[in-house]
């Protein structure tokens, strides 16, 4: 005879199919507490990883470099070094959405050192200006 869900009862005995059903009764409430454990253990597993990843500590301090905008020299492709020439239009707009980069990631500058160049201190306060952080 068959049993609910394919299991095959061997002997049609009254006796036989109760001990039988009472062992496959037994069988699945095991399984399921196993089931119900190894959730348990995989749930207590997440939360420990997901305080672990809030409990971290934030950084000391970061470090930001920012190159200066498009120079003029830039866009003539000739070499720049210690000539002390201006941004372009373009090199004003990099430098002002550098400080927008700059202010989407929430960073607040602390401290700006910049070469004595034009070109490095006009990029420097565009980009504290558009941080609102020029001082």
């Amino acid at each position: 005879a068959r049993l609910p869900g394919g299991a095959v009862l061997l002997s049609e005995e009254a006796g036989d199919a109760d001990a039988a059903l009472a062992a496959a009764e037994r069988e699945l409430q095991i399984a399921l507490a196993e089931a119900a454990a190894a959730r348990e253990a995989a749930s207590a597993r997440k939360e420990t990883a997901a305080r672990a990843a809030t409990e971290e500590e934030a950084p000391h301090a970061r470090l930001v470099l920012v190159r200066h905008g498009q120079s003029e020299w830039n866009l003539a492709n000739r070499f720049t070094g210690w000539v002390d020439v201006d941004l372009t239009e373009q090199g004003i707009l990099e430098a002002r959405e550098a400080g927008r980069l700059l202010a989407a990631a929430g960073l607040e500058i602390d401290e700006v050192h910049t070469s004595l160049m034009r070109r490095a201190i006009r990029s420097a306060v565009l980009m504290l200006s558009t941080l609102n952080q020029c001082w």
